[in-house]
Formats: structure tokens, C-alpha cells, sequence
């Protein structure tokens, strides 16, 4: 009930604050479409294509089997772990929450499963880290670089620290599906991608305008940069991480975007959850999750900055 209340009310001041400025809200809004079209539909699409349509093939097997002893050792986890985990490192968010909803659908994971990769099988893409926040925002490939390595450890360490947590009993391994030529699979796998990445895009948008609302509000549009981009960055890791950028204070920067990146703000949390809620994993724990890797990352991040950044 106090939910509903919340939400109700959060899209009331919405309405209200768009029309206050609408010329300015419209273009807030063209510019988060805009980051979604030029920075995550050309890195997420394809890959939300083939990773479906390889899970479709069941193609992930002869991977999981290479992987499954150091994975199952490591961080208790079952084979088709190394698979997603690398699949979330090369794409970004949220890759991770998307493959492993699919793979519960298609009897290859279970609820404690899911649980478990949750916990170090979400992170952000090189694309986005090195491309984006390094080069284009921080204007170094180098801290780029360190965010990424650091994000990488925090998620691993993430995994170690619940390691012995959600432990399943389950035999589940291989992929139940339904046969289907190769035009169902190829439609499908399609229409699964456009409507997985529309989907982001509609949270990237909306979650970049809200964020230029509330940073139009006192007290923080008299804030400094430095509260600005920490507050912007809870809601919506992009402009969190562009405004940070502009604080001139660079190993602090580095530090704060890799913990921003690795929290993931409120819009990649909303982005997963509509993932991990088909599996059973609560948003409760997804917070708790990002949070400890958050912390990790940060930790790794703080000594890697002084050590190599000038």
C-alpha cells in the first residue's frame, strides 16, 4: 500500500515538474533517448541476440563444461555461471539479470541458483566504463581502464563473500526446450532482443529526465558538483558519473564513478529486477548485493587510483 502511495505521488511530482519547464524536460528527454541510441542500443542488441539465440541452440554447454569445476570450486556455483559471467563483462547491464532469468526459464537454474549468480554475474561493459565514462567524461583511457579492472575484482570478491550462501541441491544443468526449426528460433530470439533492449532504453530515458528534475530542485541545485553527481548517480549512473567528471578532482572521481557504476543506481536496479523477479531473486537482495560489490570496488579501485593515476 505505502508503495503504490509512494509511486503515485513520485509520478504526480513528475507531471507537475514537466510542465513547470516543459522545453527544458523535452530536451532532457531527447538527450537521455539519445544516450540510449548512441551508447547502449549499438552495445547491448547485438548481444542480447546471439546470447538468445545461443542459449536457444544450447551452445553454452561445451563452455560450461570447461569452466564448471573452477567455477563450482570458486564460488559454489553451477556450470552455466562462467557463461553468464562473461557474458555480463563484455555487455554491461544488464546482461547478467537477462541471461540468468533465461536460463531459469529454460530449467537450467534454479531459485538458490539465480541467488547465487546474482551476487557476482551483474557489472557494467567495457564500452560504457573504458569508451564512455574514461575517455569521454574523465578524458582518461587509464582510468577507464582501473574503473573496469576494479569493478571486475568487486564482483568476484562479491561472489567469494557469499559463497557459502544460497547452496542448491538441485540437479539442474541442461536446458529444457521445445523443438523449433530455424525460423522460430531466429523470430523469437528477435523479438525477445527488441522488446529486452526498448525496454532499457524506455528506463534510461526516464530515469535521465527524473534525474535532471531532482537536480533542478533545492537543495541541490545549489549544491557543488561533487553532491550533485553522487545524487544523480543514485538515481542514474550516467549522468552521476558526466557530472562527477566535471569536478576536476581526479582520484576522488575515479573513485566515486567505479562505486556508482558497481551500485548501479536506481535505473539498472529497476532494469534487473524486471529480470530477476521471473526467477524468484527479491529487490531487497538485489540491493544488498550491488551494495557489498559497490564496496568491494571502491576498495580495490581507492589504492589501483593513487598507484597509477598522476
Amino acid at each position: 500500500m505505502y508503495k503504490r502511495i509512494a509511486a503515485i505521488l513520485v509520478c504526480a511530482a513528475s507531471v507537475v515538474l514537466f510542465f513547470l519547464n516543459p522545453a527544458k524536460n523535452i530536451q532532457n528527454v531527447s538527450t537521455g533517448v539519445l544516450i540510449w541510441a548512441t551508447s547502449v542500443l549499438p552495445a547491448l542488441f547485438p548481444f542480447f541476440f546471439l546470447s538468445k539465440l545461443l542459449i536457444e541452440l544450447d551452445a553454452f554447454g561445451g563452455l560450461s563444461t570447461l569452466l564448471s569445476k573452477p567455477t563450482q570450486k570458486i564460488f559454489g556455483a553451477p556450470p552455466a555461471a562462467s557463461y553468464i559471467f562473461l557474458l555480463s563483462v563484455v555487455c554491461g547491464y544488464p546482461m547478467g539479470a537477462k541471461l540468468t532469468a533465461e536460463f531459469y526459464e529454460k530449467g537450467a537454474l534454479d531459485k538458490t541458483q539465480c541467488l547465487k549468480l546474482a551476487t557476482f554475474c551483474s557489472t557494467g561493459g567495457p564500452i560504457f566504463i573504458i569508451g564512455t565514462v574514461g575517455g569521454v567524461y574523465l578524458k582518461s583511457a587509464a582510468a577507464g581502464a582501473i574503473i573496469l579492472v576494479s569493478h571486475i575484482l568487486g564482483a568476484l570478491a562479491n561472489g567469494l563473500l557469499y559463497r557459502r550462501r544460497f547452496v542448491s541441491v538441485s540437479e539442474c544443468g541442461r536446458l529444457i526446450s521445445r523443438q523449433k526449426n530455424n525460423g522460430e528460433i531466429l523470430g523469437d530470439c528477435m523479438q525477445n532482443s527488441i522488446i529486452s533492449v526498448l525496454s532499457v532504453g524506455g528506463f534510461v530515458t526516464v530515469f535521465y529526465m527524473w534525474t535532471q528534475m531532482l537536480l533542478s530542485l533545492p537543495p541541490l541545485s545549489g549544491a557543488g558538483k561533487l553532491v550533485q553527481g553522487i545524487a544523480g548517480g543514485l538515481l542514474e549512473v550516467t549522468a552521476g558519473c558526466k557530472i562527477l567528471a566535471d569536478t576536476g578532482s581526479a582520484p576522488l572521481t575515479v573513485v566515486l564513478c567505479c562505486f556508482l557504476i558497481s551500485l548501479g543506481g536506481l535505473c539498472i536496479f529497476l532494469q534487473s529486477s524486471v529480470f530477476y523477479r521471473k526467477c524468484g531473486v527479491g529487490s531487497g537482495q538485489i540491493m544488498l548485493f550491488k551494495l557489498t560489490q559497490a564496496i568491494f570496488s571502491a576498495a580495490f579501485c581507492a589504492p589501483l587510483t593513487f598507484l597509477f593515476l598522476k
